[in-house]
Parts: C-alpha cells; structure tokens; sequence
C-alpha cells in the first residue's frame, strides 16, 4: 500500500481536531500541568528512528501556556509508510479522558474492530501495555481504516493502559497520552511486528526525555 495524501490529511486533521475537542471537554488547562513542560517535548527527540524519518512537529497550547498537545509524522521511504504520533499531556484527570473511541466517531469514524489490551517490547526483555482499535470512515472518495494505538504514563518510567486511567494516576501530577496512528487496508501485507517495533523505539526516547521535564 502506497502512502495517499489523503490518508495523510485525514490524520492529521483528525489529530488536531482531538486536541480542540479535548481542550472543549475538559474546558481550561491550568498552569500547575503545563508549567513543568520543558517546551515540545516530541520535536526534541531525535529525527530519526530506525527506518523512520521525523518530520517537523506541530502544538498547540492555549492562553500562552506551554504546548500540551504536539503531533509529528514518520515515514519510513523504504516501505513508503506513514506514522503521525501525538502527545498530549497535563493535569490526570483530563488527559485520561477523552480515548479515541469517544473522538473518532465524533469525526466520522466508526470503531471497526473492539478495544484490544496489547504489550509492546521495547527492549531488554521488558513491555509496555497500549490499548488498540481500527476505526474506518467511509466518504463520497472511498473508504479509509487508521489503526491507533494510545497509552499513558506519568513520568515514573512505565508506560500503562489501565482500565480506569483517571482513578489510576489521580495522585499523579502531570500525566502523558500517546497515540500512534497509520492507515491501514485489506491489500496491505506490512507485517504489523514493524510498527510495533517503531512503538517500542519511540516509547524509549519519550521516556527519556519526559524524565528530563
């Protein structure tokens, strides 16, 4: 499957339009969360990640504050795919809120395949638990389906996907959400084990760097 440009702007537009949704829900984020954000977190980590490319990053941020949603796209040139990841992070009890499978049908999609509790290594026999879903919309110009994969960590370390995110890190003082998301269709025979690998590489330098903050 070659990367459409589409699919590309279908991503990203829905990406941002989580974040101006989620900043509607949850009304004002206040400065005790943001204030401990040393800048775009996802644009300090580094360019390139295996076969994957990063390009530039973009966030949001409201009334001045520091960003609390940033996005980026990797693309690996070898298999001509496509990832856009997405962090949003601030006060527990809000960025638990709001998973894809409340955002997504609000942006046309439908939940095509249940919530799946999966683990991805990253490395030194260790794993991470991320939740997964497939979410396919259907217009006038055909049919697209965007895997997403979302977790949360607060900083420790340890990335989770709790059953109930906002009772879990309610003593947490910041939290952090991240989705990775790329199209995906029936013809595709990318073996899935590569994204995961992205996941897992990507999860160790976030980890890094969100320790730094």
């Amino acid at each position: 499957m070659t990367i459409r440009t589409s699919h590309l702007v279908a991503v990203a537009v829905l990406l941002v339009g989580s974040a101006v949704c989620h900043g509607y829900w949850t009304n004002r984020w206040t400065g005790l969360a943001t204030s401990h954000l040393d800048g775009d977190i996802v644009a300090t980590i580094d360019p390139k990640i295996g076969d994957w490319e990063g390009g530039e990053s973009t966030s949001q941020s409201e009334e001045g504050q520091r960003p609390y949603s940033m996005a980026r796209r990797f693309t690996n040139h070898h298999l001509n795919k496509s990832v856009t990841i997405s962090l949003i992070s601030g006060i527990p009890g809000k960025v638990a809120t709001h998973t894809p499978d409340v955002c997504y049908p609000g942006s046309g999609y439908r939940m095509k395949t249940e919530i799946k509790l999966i683990q991805i290594p990253i490395g030194e026999g260790k794993v991470i638990d991320c939740y997964m879903s497939e979410f396919q919309k259907t217009t006038a110009s055909g049919t697209e389906t965007l895997r997403v994969r979302w977790t949360w960590t607060d900083g420790d370390g340890e990335w989770n996907a709790p059953s109930y995110p906002r009772w879990f890190y309610a003593r947490s003082p910041i939290l952090h959400k991240l989705y990775v998301v790329y199209p995906v269709s029936e013809d595709d025979t990318t073996d899935d084990r590569i994204y995961q690998a992205f996941v897992g590489d990507l999860i160790e330098r976030l980890t890094v760097r969100i320790r730094k903050n």
